[in-house]
């Protein structure tokens, strides 16, 4: 069972939250809280702890504590690189839907796929 720390995360600006599993930290994530919305930023799953199912049980706590916590934001989203498709599983599991590519054409050659989810 993946847990987040048990502080009460601040609800406002950039929120870091650490993953642990068994009480080891397993990996973490950005909280940006602007403009009403929630960006999901900087997904990481520590090396020794990839491959093993811990990215699906991470995000839907994640999503979770969103919904606890930041129950007022309408939606959260994030970006991802359509080659990622690990990540991009986990984060379908956990309810989040592809909406598009943005253009980001002028910073990246092959942009990154913006995937949401209503709260």
């Amino acid at each position: 069972m993946i847990s987040i720390s048990d502080k009460k995360p601040v609800t406002s600006g950039n929120i870091k939250l650490e993953f642990y599993f068994e009480g080891t930290p397993v990996g973490e994530l950005e909280l940006c809280t602007r403009n009403g919305q929630i960006g999901v930023w900087d997904v990481r799953i520590y090396p020794d702890y990839r491959d093993v199912g811990l990215g699906n049980q991470m995000m839907i706590e994640l999503v979770e504590t969103i919904r606890k916590y930041f129950w007022d934001f309408p939606r959260a989203y994030l970006y991802v690189f359509k080659d990622n498709i690990k990540a991009i599983k986990a984060y379908e599991k956990a309810g989040f839907i592809i909406n598009s590519t943005d253009d980001y054409s002028r910073y990246f050659r092959d942009p990154p796929i913006l995937m949401e989810m209503e709260i």
